[in-house]
Formats: structure tokens, C-alpha cells, sequence
């Protein structure tokens, strides 16, 4: 089970982590999504983060958890090749299950 969680942490350069990065089978693992990040905070403002009350959030967070899943489905994709795609392959693979997973993703968080 993965379960998206606001950090108030530096961020990294993503706007969010898996944590742990590779869990045991039946661990929870969290998604840390860093608050503070600048393309966030902007929305979300300070702690208490009142920002995420607001409709808008939702679509963020939608877009926030795609790009994190994607991102591992591509390096899981690539890490067992032996050769390392061009740029234009990745970022279509990239794109590619973005487009396809971020449409649910937001219907699911407008429930």
C-alpha cells in the first residue's frame, strides 16, 4: 500500500520520493511529496498548509504522483537493458504512461 503524505522537509529535485525506495513485500510505504518544493509551496503555502484544502491541490497532487510513478515505471523499464534509450525514447515512454495514468488520477481525487 502507498500512501501520498506531505513533508515538511527540504525538497529534493523531485517533488516527490518513495519511501522506502524498494519495500518488502506487504511494507507500507509512504510517498513523500515535499511541501516545501517551489512548485508546490506556491499552492500550498506555509505549515499548516492550508493550501491543500484548496480544489486546485488536487490536480497538483494528481500530476505530483504521476510524475512519481512514471518516473519509476521508466527507470524499472530501463535498468535491466543493456543499452540506454536515446532521450527522445525516454521521454516518450515518459509521457506516454503519464498520459495514460494521470486521467485517473484525477478522477480518483475528485471523489
Amino acid at each position: 500500500m502507498i500512501e501520498p503524505r506531505l513533508v515538511d522537509e527540504d525538497p529534493s529535485l523531485y517533488r516527490a520520493i518513495f519511501e522506502p525506495a524498494e519495500p518488502e513485500p506487504g511494507q507500507r510505504q509512504i510517498l513523500k511529496i515535499y511541501a516545501r518544493h517551489p512548485s508546490l509551496k506556491t499552492y500550498l503555502g506555509n505549515p499548516p498548509y492550508d493550501g491543500q484544502n484548496d480544489p486546485r491541490w488536487k490536480s497538483i497532487l494528481s500530476e505530483v504522483i504521476a510524475e512519481a510513478f512514471v518516473r519509476r515505471i521508466v527507470a524499472k523499464k530501463y535498468e535491466s537493458t543493456a543499452d540506454t534509450p536515446d532521450v527522445q525514447t525516454l521521454y516518450y515512454d515518459h509521457f506516454s504512461y503519464q498520459q495514460r495514468l494521470l486521467p485517473l488520477l484525477q478522477a480518483a481525487l475528485q471523489q
